[in-house]
């Protein structure tokens, strides 16, 4: 630009709904500049006055597709305005010409960086106002994807959520997103630049539970949700021995133990099956037992062979409850 010295400018104007939109623009150091955000009516202005001698441009960029650019210029009564006002990355809709009052409406023709250049030796007034559209039908969409850490969980134990919120693959920051246990929602988190959201917890008794992750939407994204099956299950734990150990050939002994949960209750009625190998042989199925009242099992039997042997107590589990094992070992002499 002849003449002038240029100033670059850049504001940047944030909303936990709307994103970012950022103008950046080219002004005479001498002119004035005012600038407004209705959050509400999701509309960013910039006014201000200055004197082009032989072009100037405006960068709008955070723009997305579809999104409504009014230009609004008043030129000085001495001055005569061509019409000289070039764009990329938009479409005109229309122009509008009256007195010294000259009307650019523009369409965001995809998410971009849009340029806009006035090629005149005139002084003016001018107004940019970007529109973000409020049809939903022309907001982008969003995807909603997490994943839970264990599934299944155990009953007490820490469970980690953890996902992203995006639109078209690109990260949906500053967003609120709300996580449901059933239909109560127990939760909101706000997603980070990258678009990412975390949070712990744990659930206190057995069961399948559907978990819901919940974007509302806003004036410049769609809403999304999604949702998956947490299953907790209660802990369990095996105690065995055999008695006597060591035995003698021919001798009878007895394998026993005890099944609880994860707070050391019994459990009573639960299946418990046997194993028993060599030390290096394969495990052989031998027996079937089940817990009495006080969650205990036996099974008696009689030696036959010297050596050493692995017994194993087997819980296979249930929809409710973690499976478990534990193992003895024996000495028959």
């Amino acid at each position: 630009m002849k003449n002038a010295v240029i100033v670059l400018l850049i504001i940047l104007l944030s909303s936990v709904f709307l994103g970012a939109v950022n103008l950046s623009y080219a002004v005479p150091q001498t002119g004035s500049l005012t600038t407004s955000y209705d959050e509400l009516a999701a509309t960013y202005t910039e006014s201000g006055n200055l004197t082009v001698f032989d072009v100037d441009y405006w960068w709008i960029s955070g723009v997305d597709q579809g999104e409504q650019v009014l230009v609004n210029i008043v030129t000085d009564p001495n001055d005569a305005w061509e019409s000289r006002i070039y764009y990329s990355n938009l479409t005109l809709v229309q122009s509008v010409g009256y007195g010294n009052t000259h009307i650019h409406e523009f369409i965001a023709s995809k998410t971009d960086t849009y340029l806009l250049r006035i090629t005149n030796d005139v002084s003016f007034n001018y107004t940019i106002e970007s529109t973000h559209p409020i049809d939903a039908g022309q907001l982008p969409p969003t995807e909603l994807s997490f994943v839970l850490l264990p599934n299944p969980a155990t009953v007490g134990g820490l469970v980690v959520l953890q996902g992203t919120l995006t639109s078209y693959g690109n990260p949906v920051p500053s967003a609120k997103v709300t996580i449901k246990l059933g239909a109560n929602p127990v939760g909101t988190l706000t997603t980070n630049s990258t678009g990412w959201f975390k949070a712990s917890g744990s659930v206190g008794s057995a069961g399948t539970y559907n978990i819901t992750v919940q974007y509302a939407g806003s004036e410049q994204y769609l809403p999304s949700a999604n949702w998956t099956i947490l299953v907790v299950k209660e802990a369990t734990k095996i105690y065995c021995r055999i008695d006597p150990n060591p035995v003698n050939v021919s001798g009878s002994f007895t394998y026993e133990g005890i099944l609880v949960n994860g707070y050391s209750q019994p459990l009573a009625g639960a299946t418990i099956q046997l194993y028993k190998r060599t030390l290096t042989g394969p495990w052989v199925y031998i027996a079937s037992v089940a817990t009495n009242t006080y969650g205990i099992f036996n099974w008696q039997s009689t030696a036959t062979t010297t050596g050493t042997f692995v017994f194993a107590a087997y819980y296979a589990g249930s929809e409710t409850r973690e499976p478990n094992y534990n193992y003895a070992v024996q000495v028959v002499q």
